[in-house]
């Protein structure tokens, strides 16, 4: 294999990276600063134009690739509940984690 990418796939979200092992993304990084460096909590929404995880995952396989990452930004908010239900919805996947061997 070419390269080894830890990954979970939202659909609808996009691939969260959850590690840069050696191979071709961390080549790229020691060229790139580091705001247009890939790291680790990035999402990939797009790759090679397909934004379906299911196409991302397999369009990963070709001999070239153009990303589109997006960087989550923590932010610290302080809401006042008073007994009502908080009014949002909460997406997430718990201990969904997948190795892709390309």
């Amino acid at each position: 294999p070419g390269w080894v990418i830890k990954y979970d796939a939202f659909k609808g979200v996009g691939v969260h990276i959850q590690k840069v092992n050696a191979g071709p993304f961390q080549t790229y990084n020691e060229g790139a600063t580091g705001e247009t460096q890939v790291k680790e909590d990035d999402f990939i929404v797009a790759l090679n134009g397909k934004t379906d995880t299911d196409d991302m995952l397999e369009e990963i396989k070709a001999d070239r690739i153009t990303l589109t990452v997006q960087r989550p930004t923590q932010m610290t908010h302080r809401v006042k509940k008073r007994g009502e239900k908080m009014g949002i919805a909460l997406r997430y996947q718990q201990h969904i984690s997948s190795i892709a061997l390309i």
